[in-house]
């Protein structure tokens, strides 16, 4: 089976305001289709990498790679790329440095008629101009089995470990899990699969990284497991090291330090989601915690959270699906966390319809400190099909500046702040048109003011000549809770 490509050269349009930095930029691909940008990564010298593709398995066959320009989000170039008979999909990519060059992981299905489908794990490798080095395919189970996801850490050899999940479609009765070693080529060195569950649904396992005494590696999720050293797989129950055996909905684990894990997971629970996030020693005892009761809220099925510098940890959730809470509005938050995971700021793009939905959606950190946030929009039909899906990239800085033009259809920012930095005075514009109150407090945690404002208000003024220099954080609250979370700057 041989890749086949088109090459696309192209500019969009992007949405930039006077005043705002370089480093605020988003893409929006606002026709109306059936992809979404699922990875997003800074790659060659800087240039930004994001794969879309289909969303629906078996129906479209492309995915989309491109390159957008650092400084302001443009399309350099793209890359149609495509394997003949297979329905491809890619979930993860890394960027090589040593190699210049990008490696990028997903699956394939092969439809031999209805209900009777062969899954396929997917390893290509393009260089900096999207060029293919090198594309392999590997055959998984001769069971009727979809690769729904690939989830991939590095390890300590310059290498790779890739978790795949397997399940079956339309009813989700078999499940198993591929575990799969890769050199720095992206080649297969060892190849380990779970006996199949029936009855579990898909996805019960998130995340797979190395263990940080050497002995072999972690898998965790709704099902957790560990790979000795020999590539065996024995079921272990390190989930549970957090909250006394609660089952997550969503778990992450990636290596943090060469002496330290962060984990972040989720729960839905009747009315609303507790989240957290812990940074654990090599042992899995918490070294540090924070966590909190979010409205409607889960962890990203990508990557929720990233960093470049461990002082700036980026969180990204949002309301997912619309299954589980169809009559509220969506919501997707991007958290910013120091390395003591005290919360920095909070932002907040809300959805102005009950009919919307955030399906997928994730977060990478760049290089310049701020972050990218990346997913797709969807449109809930009254037949409860889903439609005009809207894929977004936002890049924003280190303060949480974001573009204030043009969010993806229907969404827009809670408030907005301006100047940032300021020096005698700052506005904040209801861009909702809610009632909020507004608490200003300092970098130890004190309160320093609060503030009304009325939902008839379009703009308020805030006197900051009276602070010190220094950074502050502004609290937004709706209807007794906060909602989002600004930091500022007093020159």
């Amino acid at each position: 089976m041989k890749g086949v490509k088109t090459v696309v050269f192209a500019m969009v349009m992007v949405f930039l305001s006077g005043g705002l930095k370089a480093q605020t930029w988003q893409y929006l691909n606002t026709q109306p289709q059936d992809s979404t940008t699922v990875f997003v990564l800074e790659g060659s010298e800087g240039d930004i990498l994001s794969i879309s593709t289909s969303s629906n398995v078996g129906i479209d066959e492309s995915i989309d790679i491109r390159i957008h320009d650092p400084s302001n989000g443009n399309e350099l170039s793209s890359v149609i790329y495509s394997i003949d008979s297979l329905h491809t999909t890619l979930h993860w990519a890394f960027y090589n440095e040593v190699l210049d060059e990008y490696l990028l992981l997903g699956g394939g299905v092969k439809i031999i008629e209805p209900g009777n489908v062969r899954s396929y794990f997917l390893s290509i490798r393009l260089d900096k101009n999207l060029e293919i080095i090198e594309e392999n395919l590997r055959f998984l189970t001769s069971e009727t089995a979809y690769i729904w996801d690939v989830h991939a850490n590095e390890t300590s050899n310059s290498g790779y470990i890739v978790v795949a999940n397997l399940g079956n479609f339309p009813n989700f009765g078999y499940h198993s899990n591929v575990f799969i070693e890769l050199d720095n080529m992206g080649h297969i060195s060892r190849i380990n699969s779970t006996e199949p569950v029936e009855n579990v649904g898909v996805n019960s396992t998130w995340t797979v990284v190395e263990d940080l005494n050497g002995r072999g590696y972690y898998s965790i999720g709704l099902g957790s497991y560990f790979i000795d050293s020999d590539f065996n797989i024995q079921k272990n129950e390190i989930e549970q090291f957090i909250s006394g055996g609660r089952s997550e909905n969503r778990s992450l684990l990636r290596r943090f330090s060469d002496s330290s894990y962060i984990y972040a997971s989720d729960k839905i629970l009747s009315t609303n989601t507790e989240m957290e996030i812990a940074i654990l020693d090599t042992s899995f005892n918490i070294v540090k915690y924070w966590a909190y009761i979010a409205e409607f809220t889960q962890v990203s099925t990508g990557r929720p959270l990233d960093w470049v510098d461990q002082d700036y940890i980026y969180l990204v959730e949002g309301n997912v699906g619309g299954l589980n809470f169809p009559n509220d509005n969506y919501n997707l938050g991007i958290n910013q966390l120091n390395s003591n995971l005290e919360l920095n700021w909070r932002k907040v793009f809300s959805s102005s319809s009950d009919s919307m939905s955030y399906v997928s959606f994730g977060v990478t950190a760049t290089s310049d400190l701020g972050a990218i946030a990346f997913g797709q929009v969807k449109h809930l039909e009254d037949n409860g099909g889903w439609s005009n899906a809207n894929e977004f990239i936002i890049k924003f800085d280190e303060n949480g500046t974001t573009p204030t033009r043009e969010l993806p259809s229907g969404i827009a920012s809670l408030i907005t702040i301006f100047p940032n930095p300021t020096t005698d005075f700052m506005t904040i514009s209801n861009d909702q048109s809610r009632d909020l109150e507004f608490k200003i407090y300092d970098v130890a945690g004190r309160l320093i003011s609060t503030q009304q404002m009325s939902a008839v208000d379009a703009n308020i003024t805030i006197g900051t000549h009276s602070l010190t220099a220094g950074s502050y954080i502004l609290h937004t609250i709706s209807d007794d809770r906060q909602i989002d979370s600004y930091q500022f700057i007093k020159q």
